[in-house]
């Protein structure tokens, strides 16, 4: 176990809380993201489905067993996260502030650390990752130039054919529409550009198509995983001094239930 400090910037959700345990995963842009590896591959395309078992609240962590076994007989559990809305109205706020901060979430001190294995997986969702017509936004990138492709270059996605739009394309959610699905953003000029500001950086994107717009009456998302990150390759634990009450003791206490494979805990200095 280490003692750090580290350079503390706001996220969507707020700043961290002392005594508390925060799953993280640093950045590094001169490398390319979670070392070496850009953010953007991380990002599922096509979003993935929820397990029916899961019994999570719209914000709040669940460990859901894969049911599978690993090489040392260890049953495999992945860590569900239910992505606020009110903090991340749109996907792409969490997907650009992971990649401009790294992953920073909070762990509460009830989770169930002694089920997490090295392969086990992060898997965060929100509630407008899946949408309901993604073959609007289809369409309208066949006409727009200036319309944002398929990060993933999933082969469907990059040549657009018509025909493939008309009967696959309400199942296919690219995570390139994300930047063309923005709301609370700030208009730029007079077509659908707005300028989304999140309490650290800001990025450009676009609004709904039109037709989507009028259509208020139809439920345009549902929930879904909008991305899968190895937490035994990748995660650190990071625990917040409380030097007034030493709370940070308990976290780390609970830490200690994780396997030894993982326990890569640090200590920091607000």
């Amino acid at each position: 176990m280490t003692q750090q400090t580290i350079s503390i910037k706001q996220r969507g959700c707020g700043w961290p809380k002392k005594g508390k345990i925060y799953g993280y995963i640093p950045v590094d842009k001169k490398k390319g993201g979670f070392y070496g590896n850009p953010v953007m591959n991380y990002v599922l395309c096509i979003p993935g489905t929820i397990p029916p078992d899961l019994d999570l609240s719209y914000q709040g962590m669940e460990c859901i067993s894969r049911g599978v076994l690993n090489a040392q007989g260890q049953e495999i559990y992945d860590v569900y996260d239910w992505i606020g809305q009110s903090a991340y109205p749109n996907v792409s706020d969490f997907i650009l502030e992971i990649a401009e901060l790294g992953l920073h979430q909070l762990i509460e001190k009830t989770f169930p650390f002694q089920l997490l294995t090295p392969e086990s997986e992060y898997k965060p969702i929100h509630a407008n990752a899946g949408i309901v017509d993604p073959k609007v936004y289809f369409k309208e990138r066949l006409e727009d130039v200036n319309f944002k492709n398929c990060p993933q270059r999933h082969p469907a996605h990059m040549d657009l054919d018509p025909a493939w739009i008309e009967k696959e394309g309400d199942f296919n959610t690219c995570s390139g529409l994300y930047l063309n699905d923005i709301v609370d953003g700030v208009p730029i000029g007079t077509g659908r550009d707005v300028l989304r500001k999140m309490p650290s950086f800001e990025y450009r994107g676009f609004t709904a198509p039109e037709s989507r717009i009028n259509t208020p009456s139809k439920d345009g998302h549902y929930p879904a995983v909008f991305m899968r990150i190895p937490i035994g390759r990748m995660m650190k634990f990071l625990v917040y001094e409380d030097k007034e009450t030493n709370s940070h003791e308990q976290a780390l206490k609970e830490l200690e239930r994780l396997d030894e494979r993982l326990r890569n805990v640090q200590i920091v200095n607000l």
